[in-house]
């Protein structure tokens, strides 16, 4: 028979052992697994501050530009300032969003995103309008008209993106507007 000396002697430490070092192996598996995921998740972020901080730089260039080229009685038929997506659509496909646990954030960016890609959208039209208004009687005033609208909306555009980026670095309260 097996003596109860003997099996705490011996099979109980060993048990024991073998329980903490698979404890062990899985702790440092997970603590590894969310130090990668820690430093994904702020390069994911800083790379999608500098995206929306290049696409500020993009409105202000539209708002600069535009007025300037209509006052030389220019009509843009080609206007060259798109918003960059490639963080965002990056992101959002590959499923890495996940990895940012606010979901405030998450809209936040999400937001963004479509918000620029509606621009950009906005911007191929009015190319298209620009076009075909070549050689057309009141092309001049319909082509201001649509590019003070451009510029408008790249205004307004910009201070809601600059409100998405302060509540996406902390510095504003959610619930500001």
């Amino acid at each position: 028979m097996l003596d109860i000396g003997v099996f705490l002697q011996t099979f109980l430490p060993v048990f024991v052992g073998v329980i903490l070092s698979f404890l062990l192996w899985f702790g440092g598996q997970w603590f590894i697994g969310y130090r990668r995921n820690k430093k994904a998740r702020a390069a994911m972020l800083q790379e999608i501050e500098e995206e929306i901080l290049m696409n500020i730089h993009l409105y202000d260039d539209i708002v600069r530009t535009i007025p300037g080229l209509l006052s030389q009685g220019e009509i843009p038929v080609y206007i060259p300032y798109r918003m960059r997506l490639e963080v965002y659509q990056y992101i959002v496909k590959s499923g890495e969003i996940r990895l940012i646990n606010d979901m405030h954030k998450q809209r936040l960016i999400r937001l963004t995103g479509h918000l620029c890609s509606s621009f950009n959208a906005f911007i191929d039209n009015t190319e298209a309008i620009l076009v075909t208004l070549i050689g057309k009687q009141n092309a001049v005033k319909l082509a201001h008209i649509r590019l003070n609208g451009l510029m408008e909306q790249a205004e307004d555009e910009k201070k809601l993106v600059l409100q998405w980026l302060k509540e996406l670095q902390g510095d504003a309260p959610a619930n500001e507007k």
